[in-house]
C-alpha cells in the first residue's frame, strides 16, 4: 500500500481531530461526497482527544479508510481516498457508526 496515501488519510484524520476548518477542506476534493451532507459540519464542532485508523482496503484505484474518532462520543467513519494530479484527495467520507 502505499505511504502517500496513508499519510493524506491520516493528515486529514488529524486535522479532523484538531476542528482545523480550512485544513480540512484543502484535503478534500470541492463537492466531496459527505454522508449524512452535513456530516463535516457535524465534526468539525465535535470535541475529539484522538483517532485511530482500524481499516485500510484498496479497491481499484481508490482506498478506503475507516477510521475511529474519540471524544465525549465516538464515531466511525468511512473515508475514500483518490489520486488526481498527483495528489490524494478524500473523495468521500461517511458515517459507520456513532456513539455517545
Amino acid at each position: 500500500m502505499s505511504a502517500a496515501v496513508e499519510q493524506a488519510a491520516a493528515a486529514h484524520a488529524q486535522h479532523i481531530v484538531a476542528g482545523d476548518r480550512a485544513a480540512v477542506l484543502q484535503d478534500c476534493i470541492p463537492g466531496v461526497l459527505q454522508t449524512p451532507a452535513d456530516l463535516y459540519e457535524r465534526l468539525l464542532v465535535a470535541r475529539f482527544e484522538r483517532y485511530a485508523i482500524v481499516g485500510h482496503a484498496k479497491i481499484g484505484f481508490q482506498h478506503v479508510f475507516k477510521i475511529r474518532y474519540f471524544g465525549p462520543r465516538v464515531v466511525t467513519l468511512h473515508h475514500r481516498l483518490g489520486e488526481r494530479d498527483g495528489r490524494w484527495w478524500v473523495l468521500e467520507s461517511e458515517v459507520v457508526s456513532e456513539n455517545g
